[in-house]
């Protein structure tokens, strides 16, 4: 990944799909996301994870911003209702993605690893490891106020899912699914 020239206090995203990556694959992108933007986050996307990144500092207070209608209308189908909710899903800052690929070193353009090493991983399933990470309870202490039992709330219910999953992913999924989609709505 080069490093983005975007234009100034512009935000770059990139959804990561946690299935069929080893644990190395996941830590290669995220060392990748964080060697091209100084300022990342990772924010859980039920089972899967996004990234954001930034040339600049990423605002603090996204817990306490009102979502635009439009925004808000192509989130509510899928469980999230205000940013205190968005805030809630946050997994990673910089240095916790960091910590979380430890030596891992970034995929470059001379030697695109990813392109030779992840078709190994197909058809092995989630990468276990990298949800256990999202859902370390000690982060929810990291979240702000308003976003700490919400944050909760999905750590446990991601927990719940990967204990249940050896026990077969449609019926751990679907499940998953019903009690993400269940929860109330935080008051705004």
């Amino acid at each position: 990944m080069r490093a983005c020239r975007e234009t100034p206090r512009g935000i770059a995203s990139q959804w990561i799909g946690l299935y069929e990556l080893s644990l190395l694959d996941v830590q290669t992108v995220v060392a990748t996301w964080c060697a091209a933007f100084p300022y990342t986050r990772a924010y859980l996307t039920a089972y899967d994870f996004a990234l954001v990144g930034s040339n600049e500092p990423l605002r603090e207070d996204l817990h306490q911003l009102d979502l635009p209608p439009t925004v808000r209308a192509a989130l509510e189908p899928v469980g999230i209702h205000s940013a205190a909710e968005i805030a809630a899903l946050l997994v990673g800052e910089t240095s916790d993605l960091k910590a979380f690929f430890g030596a891992v070193p970034p995929m470059r353009d001379a030697r695109p690893i990813l392109e030779f090493r992840s078709p190994l991983s197909f058809r092995t399933g989630y990468s276990i490891e990298a949800l256990r990470w999202c859902a370390r309870l000690e982060f929810v202490d990291r979240l702000p106020q308003g976003a700490k039992e919400r944050g909760r709330q999905v750590r446990e219910l991601l927990a719940d899912f990967l204990q249940r999953l050896p026990q077969g992913w449609s019926a751990a999924a679907a499940r998953y699914g019903r009690e993400l989609l269940a929860l109330e709505p935080m008051s705004q």
